[in-house]
């Protein structure tokens, strides 16, 4: 058993890590300013034909992806950087009309976007239970 001593010490030591790590996270530095400026004006024929192609991994085994992630009816899932709906429309169909989300997840699904995420940290954070 703990002393009340070690106790407050641990109670303290948790507390201030957990400022530390808040403080940490909110000065991240931008990964890279403006790193996704070249799709706001992109078309989307020029981006299905780019992202939707056969030789795309993502493209390839998006059958065994879907499969591997046991997608149920009704589950809520988050398409971060859903892009070309590859996915997007898949789980739709796979989790019907109780599913998807609003305010709460069973799955944030990142699929090859992570590298468009100028704040990639505090990004992550946001799909965290708090």
């Amino acid at each position: 058993m703990l002393s009340q001593f070690n106790h407050t010490l641990a109670i303290l030591f948790c507390m201030l890590s957990s400022i530390v790590m808040n403080n940490c996270l909110a000065k991240e530095n931008n990964v890279r300013l403006r790193i996704n400026d070249y799709y706001y004006d992109a078309r989307f024929e020029q981006c299905f034909n780019t992202f939707e192609s056969p030789g795309r991994e993502v493209f390839d085994k998006k059958e065994t992806i879907l499969q591997t992630l046991q997608i149920m009816p009704g589950m809520k899932i988050a398409d971060i950087g859903a892009g070309t709906s590859l996915y997007t429309i898949p789980f739709a169909k796979q989790v019907g009309k109780k599913g998807l989300a609003q305010d709460s997840i069973n799955l944030a699904f990142i699929c090859n976007t992570y590298h468009h995420f100028e704040y990639p940290i505090t990004t992550l954070n946001l799909f965290i239970k708090h």
